[in-house]
């Protein structure tokens, strides 16, 4: 029995010792792949690592890139899943669109109930607790995949915006291909502070020690009228979406003036105090303040009708924090700094203030469609990001871009952006980061880029 005994524990100790081992080897393994994330993605999801066997692996996933002419989004799987309701709601794209679903062996097939838009940027994801992202799919927060492509063409129009080019400013555009168009002299006499295009883009409101507009194509400069010499100067001027009348701060106030007729600034109302970056909302009804109270900024919303304005946030800081969403109902803002920083979308009608989730802190720009927005983090250079209104899909598409306002620029599609990087240069990528292409050359330096469809 004593003998007995004796194997026994023997055979503990080996067990405990191999064990020992077998655990020391895991810890080390996870260091390893700590400090290597690329060897710890691959030992995860590379072609070695087997699938549990109540999961399924994606291998394939169609359509992708850019000129995508497919009518449908397939995603191929190692194998047929046994239930495969759990997939089918775990799938999503954004922008959203209905569908149906359809089995072919083991590839899912989503197929739209409307075709694909022209030009449009689509992000599709894909998460269930009974799939594996498979090897040529993306990590999710490492629970799904997700990809992008673009429906129809590639980027298309042109990039306009000033251009430095050593003698002065001129107005310029750039195609896709880097070529450059001939420029407009910019007005001699007169230098260009905080500019901002019309919503058309043929006239420049700018700021030269007082307010004027420029017409691109005639070349004219005219003086903003009603404005008397000797007064505060006005700042930070923000055009009506008719392009008839404008908005500005004058001594931490914010007033409007019609450009039609010599008439005296209105002032509109409020309780805030240091109001800078006024921004007129596209449907021509409110204007948004971002007020100095103290050490922190404040988020107004002003009616053109008369009324008074309503309080959206405190905390709001940074370089024009906030953006209007195409249609002028809703206002995406930032509020809080660094790691705390979230993005809210408050809408104008009701009130009714919505927290999407947190964000880099920085300048925020709706893509044209209102899917998307883009935020440029830091003041002399920062990264660019995206993310979905919804608050998915947040990942940085480019570094070293310039900071200041009129350095990024949204497609009329949604589907790219331009802006400029550190050295002045103009780049274009898409919203999902891949593809970015320098398209402008030489030495000139650009600012104040808009994207046209032209």
């Amino acid at each position: 029995m004593r003998g007995k005994t004796i194997v026994i524990l023997v055979l503990v100790l080996v067990v405990a010792v191999a064990g020992g081992f077998a655990l020391g080897s895991w810890y080390l393994r996870q260091d390893a792949t700590a400090a290597d994330p690329a060897r710890a993605a691959q030992e995860v999801t590379g072609p070695t690592a087997p699938a549990r066997s109540e999961t399924v692996r994606v291998v394939k996933v169609t359509p992708e890139g850019e000129g995508v002419e497919l009518p449908r989004i397939e995603v191929g799987f190692d194998a047929r899943p046994k239930d495969t309701k759990p997939i089918e709601d775990g799938f999503s794209v954004v922008p959203q669109l209905a569908g149906t679903f359809t089995w072919q062996d083991q590839t899912l097939v989503f197929t739209p109930s409307q075709p694909f838009q022209q030009g449009r940027l689509y992000t599709v994801h894909l998460e269930a607790s009974s799939v594996v992202p498979g090897v040529d799919g993306r990590w999710v927060d490492g629970k799904g995949t997700s990809w992008s492509f673009v429906a129809g063409g590639a980027a298309s129009g042109v990039v306009e915006g000033i251009q430095f080019y050593g003698a002065g400013y001129q107005v310029a555009e750039l195609g896709m291909d880097g070529s450059a168009q001939a420029g407009v002299p910019w007005p001699a006499d007169k230098s260009l502070d905080d500019g901002i295009w019309s919503a058309d883009g043929g006239r420049l409101l700018f700021q030269s020690g007082f307010l004027f507009t420029f017409d691109v194509s005639s070349q004219q400069v005219a003086q903003v009228i009603g404005l008397e010499q000797g007064e505060p100067e006005p700042y930070h001027a923000s055009w009506s979406p008719d392009g008839r009348s404008v908005v500005f701060q004058r001594s931490g106030k914010v007033y409007m003036l019609s450009l039609s007729r010599s008439a005296a600034p209105k002032a509109l109302g409020g309780t805030y105090k240091g109001a800078v970056y006024p921004a007129w909302s596209p449907d021509g009804g409110w204007v948004a303040v971002h007020a100095s109270q103290g050490s922190s900024g404040e988020l107004w919303v002003a009616p053109i009708g008369g009324g008074e304005p309503k309080r959206v946030a405190d905390n709001v800081g940074g370089l024009r924090p906030f953006a209007w969403a195409p249609t002028g109902k809703s206002l995406a803002y930032i509020r809080g700094r660094g790691d705390k920083a979230e993005l809210h979308v408050y809408d104008v009608p009701t009130a009714k203030d919505l927290l999407v989730g947190p964000v880099p802190g920085g300048q925020l720009y709706w893509s044209p469609d209102g899917a998307r927005l883009a935020i440029l983090t830091g003041n002399e250079t920062g990264d660019l990001w995206t993310v979905s209104a919804g608050g998915q899909d947040a990942m940085p598409v480019a570094r070293n871009v310039r900071g200041g306002l009129g350095t990024v620029a949204w497609a009329p599609s949604g589907a790219y952006l331009a802006y400029v990087d550190s050295k002045g240069h103009v780049w274009r990528v898409r919203a999902d980061g891949d593809g970015a292409k320098q398209i402008s050359g030489g030495t000139e330096s650009w600012s104040l880029i808009r994207w046209s469809a032209q």
